[in-house]
């Protein structure tokens, strides 16, 4: 069974996640980006420093990464559901489909940076624990 696709359906089938990742993720790659960024910067402090000071900036840092994350993405799909409901009756479905589909640009960013920082927080608090035996 074979099905026939026009070139522009085949472009988007085509399409990864990878393809314009920042851009299709809008303006809350911003924010998610700003405190991500602090956070592996916080992240390597500590792996460099196993200190108890740095652990409290982390977990703020990878909870505002998240929280920006969810933000970003619950206001990119209030706008596709709202853009939806202004173009023609069979495009909406597809129109909400793809719009959804680009604000979890934003979650999944988000998610990237929390896992990498919780990556260096695990090799930093390794390094604590093996200064505090050696001590």
């Amino acid at each position: 069974m074979e099905f026939e696709l026009d070139n522009t359906a085949l472009a988007h089938v085509r399409e990864t996640l990878w393809d314009n990742f920042w851009a299709q993720g809008g303006f809350g790659m911003y924010p998610v980006a700003f405190w991500g960024f602090l956070l592996l910067v916080y992240g390597g402090f500590y792996v460099l420093r196993p200190q108890e000071r740095y652990l409290r900036s982390v977990a703020i840092l990878a909870f505002m990464t998240l929280a920006s994350g969810l933000l970003g993405t619950s206001v990119g799909i209030m706008t596709a559901f709202r853009y939806a409901a202004t173009v023609a009756p069979e495009l909406a479905a597809r129109s909400a489909c793809y719009g959804s589909g680009m604000a979890l640009h934003v979650l999944v960013l988000s998610l990237f940076l929390v896992i990498f920082g919780g990556m260096l927080t695990a090799i930093g608090s390794r390094r604590q624990a093996l200064l505090r035996a050696n001590a």
